[in-house]
């Protein structure tokens, strides 16, 4: 093969070595077999350092082909393998570490407002719902005895009975605990009064939960991520060949072969952070600090992607706003909902970021808005709903893997904090977040 194609297959094979190191330590820190992944860590920077030698000490001035040794094919073709079975490693390792719990809703949707009985409530969380006249005359019945079910699912499903749900009736009195003028109503736990369910159904339960996540994955890997790595083994393949016409056209194939691998990677770190908040064992390490000197930070380090569609950052926020959480994942956040905002917003637009202190709720509300494409009403009403995904291109053809607002989601739910979207299809998107003030500054 020609000196373009032998480079172009070493820089791969180095990028997947540079890929799979990282893997290894990611994995090194929860697996059993940690004397295995030291191995290979250890093997794979042995290999890349020969790699690497070989490949400076390449002599461009040759116009002789040159042969890919055995070693070196086996080597290509084993970091790809090896990047595949260590990726269904962090996959499995999630599945087997995750033990979600069996909890029980009750819930009779009416215009979007959800019931409780408050004798047995606990665990309260806000959900927003349109504000409604018609809901507002309707709240007087509720309090009338009447046949309720019960819904015994491992989360809360708004309106709709999925097939994990086993139903129950009872004879309750139930009514809405509140509905102010921003058309909230309160959602609520309870365990019922009926017998416990038994070990056998709790676990059934939790396989049912663990087989959605999977599958979940598995649609992610076998569309989001195959798809570009069959085009990756495609550009491989005609470099591999021969079948080019110029160097011109060499270039453009590696170009082509990088872009489509950083791509694969955001992906993959995209997984691995919705399955790292997804699980229930993962710490916050709340402590207070100024989320405007935050927020500054993170539209800065977003500026660069903003760029490329001339979309100009606006922040607004007074100075020494102090609230209290783990500021990394408060950063995750951030950079998930300008990331989206980013992707549907239309280039030569602008993003406003808004933040201040709400006197009512003792909570500061940051607040992220875009002129873009806005939501479609039926999707916005199941966006929240992690066992649904939702992935639609951007602006400028921009793929996702729909993961952004559930890692921001699961985030903010560890927080105790809420999150709420408005939006009008084709003008706008508003996404609202609330976070405690600290103590000694809040006010």
């Amino acid at each position: 093969m020609s000196l373009d194609s032998y480079s172009t297959i070493i820089i791969i094979s180095l990028l997947f070595h540079l890929v799979n190191i990282i893997y290894s330590l990611i994995l090194l820190k929860d697996s059993e077999f940690k004397g295995g992944f030291i191995l290979i860590i250890i093997g794979l920077i042995t290999i890349s350092v020969i790699q690497l030698n070989d490949f400076i000490s390449i002599d461009y001035s040759r116009t002789e082909t040159i042969i890919l040794s055995p070693l070196e094919l086996i080597s290509f073709i084993g970091s790809i393998l090896l990047f595949l079975i260590l990726t269904a490693f962090i996959i499995t390792l999630k599945f087997t570490s995750q033990k979600p719990p069996s909890n029980t809703y009750f819930y009779k949707p009416v215009n979007n407002f959800h019931h409780i009985n408050t004798s047995e409530e606990r665990n309260k969380s806000s959900y927003e719902a349109p504000p409604s006249k018609e809901t507002r005359k309707q709240a007087d019945t509720f309090n009338k005895p009447e046949k309720k079910k019960i819904y015994e699912t491992p989360e809360p499903k708004a309106g709709q009975k999925l097939s994990n749900q086993s139903v129950k009736t009872v004879e309750e009195k139930t009514h809405v605990k509140e509905i102010p003028s921003n058309g909230k109503a309160i959602v609520a736990k309870f365990i019922p009064r009926e017998e416990p369910r038994n070990e056998a159904d709790r676990l059934k339960d939790e396989l049912e939960k663990i087989k959605f996540q999977r599958d979940k994955l598995v649609s992610i890997i076998s569309h989001d991520l195959r798809t570009p790595l069959n085009s990756v083994f495609g550009y491989c393949q005609l470099l591999k060949e021969g079948q080019y016409k110029n160097r011109n056209e060499v270039k453009q194939f590696a170009e082509n072969i990088f872009e489509l691998s950083r791509q694969q990677l955001n992906a993959l770190n995209k997984i691995v952070e919705w399955t790292k908040y997804e699980s229930s064992n993962i710490q916050l390490n709340p402590a207070d600090f100024d989320v405007t000197s935050t927020i500054n930070f993170v539209a800065k380090s977003m500026s660069k992607i903003a760029e490329e569609k001339n979309i100009k950052i606006i922040v607004n926020s007074k100075p020494e706003l102090y609230v209290h959480g783990d500021e990394f994942m408060i950063i995750e956040v951030l950079k998930n909902l300008l990331d989206n905002a980013i992707k549907f917003s239309h280039p030569n637009s602008s993003i406003e970021i808004h933040s201040h202190y709400h006197e009512k709720l003792n909570k500061l509300v940051v607040l992220v808005v875009d002129s873009g494409v806005g939501i479609d009403r039926e999707i916005l009403m199941n966006l929240l709903i992690s066992t649904k995904k939702f992935t639609t291109r951007g602006t400028k053809g921009e793929k996702g893997l729909g993961l952004g607002l559930l890692i921001v989601k699961a985030i903010l739910d560890k927080h105790g904090e809420n999150l709420w979207i408005a939006s009008e299809e084709g003008k706008w998107t508003r996404v609202y977040f609330t976070l405690k003030p600290a103590e000694s500054h809040s006010g």
